[in-house]
């Protein structure tokens, strides 16, 4: 009877246990919900013979994760591009909280960089789950390991440059592509990528201690400063010696185009006037043709005329003309017939006065009496027809 009933007691207890224990880790247990960039690995605190270590199940970006803070704990892993940077400018006269990345040139002179890496951790399961159980299980110590190799490279590879040639952009942007060629090879195996490497500014800062804090010396920058200033000076006055060049060079030539299109306006006109010369001497020259062909024909024609009137007949001719000319009331010239011992029946013309002509040639008074006597026999005429 005692062994039953020690048996139920202890089958009792063994429920109320379990029960209590079901109840424990009920209330023990906790909800976490992946962020959007997120991925999560369970680790359990247990014994490795017990399953403890990391689970190979990953938490993808959004999942609700059920843990067990007790006896378990989710490392979480943000996939989004973070970025480390050094040298804020705002504080850049306080090297202690501006941070800069305090190197040295090829020839010696200090330089303090201001630079930014911007990196990423690979989405892959596999990747996030060997980084976690090898590398880093958080955010910052991921951080930290970037943080350390990109200092490491910058400082190496950006020794690289002599103090001439972190002034030139050409050389600071090479120097900087092979930082970031080195640091993704470097962080590769992880799972981290390097997505930008970023010089912002540099500065020939020699870093000095007084009573325990850093002090700037600022000296070789202000002089480098300087004689930039003067470069840029020079540069400007080349700028602008080539601009006056370029502007007289711009003048001449027009000036010459000037000069060039009076010649060519200047040949217009002489060829114009030439042109006009050529064509009057040609329509002179045409005109005196024409005049001297006229004057030749009138001429002939003249000497046609003296050698028809100077021939037999010749005075009738004359007469007859005169004769012509008188009845038509349009005398011009008379022919007077000159007798004489030195005359040899030649005629001489001249122009006299009308009436003195008729005068000499007693045609007035002919004339009359025969318009005189024509009247009278008309109207003797007109008698005898009257009285028959």
């Amino acid at each position: 009877m005692k062994i039953v009933w020690r048996k139920m007691i202890s089958s009792k207890n063994s429920v109320i246990v379990k029960a209590l224990l079901i109840a424990g880790l009920f209330f023990l247990t906790a909800c976490q919900q992946m962020g959007s960039t997120e991925y999560g690995v369970r680790f359990w605190k247990l014994p490795r013979f017990l399953g403890g270590g990391v689970s190979s199940k990953v938490f993808k970006p959004g999942e609700v994760v059920i843990h067990y803070p007790v006896i378990s704990e989710i490392y979480t892993i943000d996939t989004a591009v973070k970025d480390i940077t050094w040298g804020d400018v705002s504080k850049a006269q306080d090297p202690e909280k501006a941070h800069y990345v305090l190197t040295r040139a090829l020839d010696g002179n200090e330089v303090a960089l201001a630079v930014t890496v911007s990196y990423k951790v690979s989405s892959d399961p596999a990747v996030i789950r060997n980084l976690i159980n090898n590398v880093a299980r958080s955010n910052e110590g991921i951080r930290k390991i970037v943080e350390a190799a990109a200092r490491a490279d910058i400082r190496t590879y950006m020794n690289k440059l002599k103090t001439a040639e972190f002034i030139k952009r050409e050389s600071r942007y090479k120097a900087v592509d092979e930082v970031k060629k080195h640091l993704s090879k470097r962080l590769a195996p992880y799972g981290i990528e390097i997505e930008r490497v970023n010089l912002d500014d540099f500065k020939f800062w020699r870093v000095t201690y007084k009573g325990g804090r850093q002090i700037i010396d600022t000296t070789y920058e202000d002089m480098l400063k300087e004689i930039q200033k003067k470069r840029e000076e020079t540069n400007r006055e080349r700028a602008r010696i080539q601009t006056v060049i370029k502007q007289k060079q711009k003048e001449l030539q027009e000036a010459i185009a000037r000069k060039n299109e009076l010649i060519e306006e200047a040949k217009g006109y002489k060829n114009q006037a030439e042109e006009r010369g050529r064509a009057y001497l040609e329509a002179k020259e045409n005109e005196a043709k024409a005049i001297l062909a006229q004057g030749k024909a009138e001429a002939e024609g003249l000497k046609k005329k003296i050698q028809a009137l100077a021939s037999k007949g010749g005075i009738e001719l004359v007469k007859l003309k005169l004769v012509k000319e008188l009845l038509q009331r349009l005398p011009q010239f008379v022919v007077i017939e000159r007798g004489g011992k030195g005359a040899n029946g030649k005629v001489r013309v001249e122009r006299l006065d009308i009436n003195d002509l008729l005068n000499q040639l007693g045609l007035i008074e002919g004339i009359k009496e025969k318009s005189i006597a024509a009247k009278s026999k008309a109207k003797l005429k007109e008698k005898v027809a009257t009285s028959k």
